[in-house]
């Protein structure tokens, strides 16, 4: 059993300070993400959202526990994560750059599976990453003022619709907000 290495990509018009705020703003998930509900169960160190904080996000009858272990303004959010899922030293690092046009967003995500096995499971399991990802990438782009689109900053511009009522509207993600190739690698 070796260490699982995953990584996801998605592009977005928005700026990496918009993206940065989504991502810093907890409460905002359930909008952007598979994420049913969150909770702060332990203010950060300096900030209430900042290094030290404890995120608890539920989906369905799963629930994991964020706790935030560095922030570099527009540009990285780490956490690692504990949950009922079969891992050890799970850490996630969301990495903002601006690019021509607005930002490339890459989420990866590493750990140790518990048990033989069990890293395949796990590994399917991080399309969670790769949706969110592309979710974030589309809440972040700037309003077009189409009655279907879904982007804008938080509060949404120009739209009054939750994220996912836009997808079930179906909303269409543009080809430059889809995420690119998911790569999973395992050390060598």
């Amino acid at each position: 059993m070796g260490r699982r290495h995953i990584e996801h990509h998605a592009t977005t018009s928005g700026d990496p300070a918009t993206v940065y705020a989504l991502l810093r703003d907890g409460a905002s998930r359930p909008s952007w993400s598979p994420i049913d509900a969150f909770e702060l169960e332990r203010h950060g160190e300096s900030e209430p959202e900042g290094v030290g904080a404890v995120r608890v996000l539920r989906s369905g009858r799963v629930t994991g526990r964020d706790t935030i272990v560095e922030l570099v303004p527009d540009r990285r959010l780490s956490y690692t994560h504990t949950s009922s899922l079969p891992v050890r030293d799970y850490r996630g690092d969301i990495d903002l750059t601006p690019v021509a046009g607005g930002t490339e967003i890459r989420w990866a995500t590493s750990f140790e599976p518990k048990y033989p096995g069990t890293g395949g499971l796990c590994v399917a399991a991080s399309t969670d990453s790769s949706a969110s990802a592309r979710r974030v990438s589309r809440r972040a782009r700037p309003s077009s003022g189409s009655s279907t689109g879904c982007g804008g900053s938080s509060p949404r511009a120009g739209c009054s619709r939750s994220a996912r009522s836009c997808r079930a509207a179906g909303a269409r993600t543009p080809p430059s907000a889809r995420g690119r190739s998911s790569r999973t690698r395992r050390p060598s």
